[in-house]
């Protein structure tokens, strides 16, 4: 029987302080943000991740580019140190950048082969899977690479998000101009989206078609006007507000584990 995964305020507070360094001044909108208990949706996926990571675990990160925790660098150098073994996988060559990982593979994930026929006990999924074409083979790649009782983990923006939506109709160049406003990301890490697997209806459905049972399912509201403080505490006001209500949030993530039931039958 799978057993459920449960993250509390103290886990996410813990990572903070692991982020930031421990006794490390805050900054006034990060101060803010915790005192009205609210965290990122990176910080509960980091704090997932962490709870899944053991020192037997064979590890597959998925479109891990050259990060494997962007943010939060000592959590990073932790779970690399603690897994067995680390494998990253991206299309795009930044992969080969990425000082984590302990295998680096440029390419697909539909064309991995590994090295050995072991499996992988986790995999994980950050702001990938919005990107994926072909969400059919992904599922099935899954199924043949992780072991019966292993997990994947998806983190994604909703497909009906505000952000999901307006990257939807605007062109890529658009894309990164906003992403560098707002974040200071880099050109290069900025690739076109499809929207084609990042519904909780979708999700569930494939996963389900491949032999996994949901272990973990939550809706997370992102921010992206932390740059701005005063907007930012009008954004954690409203994300308060909708939450107390129980009205749909503007820009929600979805976090997500899959376990691979023990009794189903690879096709490996």
């Amino acid at each position: 029987m799978p057993t459920p995964i449960s993250i509390e305020l103290e886990d996410l507070r813990k990572n903070l302080e692991l982020r930031h360094g421990a006794g490390a001044p805050l900054s006034s909108p990060i101060q803010y943000r915790q005192s009205r208990n609210y965290f990122t949706p990176d910080e509960w996926y980091e704090v997932l991740v962490e709870k899944l990571v053991t020192s037997e675990a064979r590890w597959l990160d998925v479109g891990c580019g050259r990060n494997l925790m962007p943010g939060n660098t000592a959590l990073s150098e932790i779970l690399a140190k603690r897994c067995s073994h680390l494998v990253g996988i991206d299309p795009d060559s930044n992969v080969l950048e990425n000082e984590y990982v302990h295998e680096r593979v440029q390419g697909m994930i539909d064309d991995y082969k590994p090295s050995t026929n072991q499996g992988f006990d986790l995999i994980t999924f950050r702001m990938v899977v919005e990107h994926i074409e072909d969400p059919g083979a992904c599922s099935s790649s899954i199924q043949n690479l992780i072991k019966p009782g292993g997990k994947v983990v998806i983190y994604t923006v909703d497909k009906w998000s505000t952000t999901a939506l307006c990257a939807r109709f605007s062109p890529l160049w658009f894309h990164h101009l906003a992403k560098d406003g707002l974040w200071g990301t880099d050109e290069k890490d900025t690739f076109p989206v499809q929207y084609r697997m990042n519904t909780r209806n979708t999700l569930n459905r494939l996963f389900e078609k491949s032999g996994f049972t949901p272990v973990f399912m939550k809706s997370l509201p992102d921010v992206f006007l932390w740059k701005f403080p005063k907007l930012h505490w009008g954004e954690i006001q409203l994300i308060k507000m909708l939450e107390a209500v129980r009205l749909p949030q503007i820009d929600p993530c979805m976090l997500a584990v899959y376990e691979k039931v023990e009794t189903h039958q690879s096709t490996r």
